[in-house]
């Protein structure tokens, strides 16, 4: 069996397993009144099942062109039991994410070269560097949390909370609201939103129902 298919195998567990702990953390930022984390951290568990479903497709790939067929790869896992406050999630995720995409993708990926299976690795690096992302937006939001600075600002302001838009709304004396989006990884979906917004061909209402989440605070 080639190594390449057993580190499949680890990073599809690992990605099962980050996933299903993201939700959780997703539902504990709710209850804590963080709206905007539990949406993103229920994008980043959307994100990881993606990865996850990745994995197994390559794995079945290389089953298929195998000699050996493989009915089953048995593998040592780590399991997390981190589930604790908001800003304590976040700490276990940013661990985890940060070896993903510093140790774990290249090791990946440097054997899946040596074994001349450049595609995959070509797809784990992209994994990987999803993973930074991931570390950098937790990142963010930590510091906000830690400092307690994550619902003031040094200007008046009006987060669009319910809505889980990852926007701020100004409110301007005869004039329709503005919004102007922050820093993510969906930031071109969120200008093109705003374009039609402002050409009147999409509403406010329309705007916050179609915009339901955000990656990165």
């Amino acid at each position: 069996m080639l190594k390449t298919v057993e580190n499949l195998a680890k990073a599809f567990a690992g990605e099962s397993m980050a996933r299903n702990n993201y939700i959780s953390f997703s539902k504990i930022a709710k209850k804590e009144g963080f709206e905007l984390i539990a949406a993103a951290l229920q994008l980043t568990a959307d994100n990881e099942r993606e990865h996850a479903s990745w994995t197994s497709k390559l794995i079945h790939a290389l089953n298929a062109g195998a000699t050996e067929k493989i009915d089953e790869i048995k593998i040592d896992a780590t399991v997390s039991t981190s589930l604790g406050s908001t800003a304590a999630n976040l700490k276990a995720a940013i661990k985890g994410e940060l070896h993903e995409a510093m140790t774990m993708y290249p090791e990946f990926a440097n054997v899946a070269e040596s074994e001349g299976l450049p595609e995959v690795a070509k797809r784990l690096r992209a994994i990987g560097v999803a993973e930074a992302h991931h570390a950098e937006n937790y990142k963010k939001m930590l510091a906000q949390v830690e400092a307690g600075t994550f619902f003031k600002k040094d200007r008046k302001v009006e987060w669009v909370q319910r809505m889980r838009l990852c926007a701020l709304r100004r409110r301007t004396p005869g004039e329709v609201s503005r919004l102007r989006p922050r820093p993510s990884l969906f930031s071109a979906q969120v200008r093109r939103v705003l374009a039609e917004l402002k050409s009147e061909r999409l509403r406010p209402r329309k705007l916050f129902a179609r915009f339901a989440s955000c990656p990165a605070i």
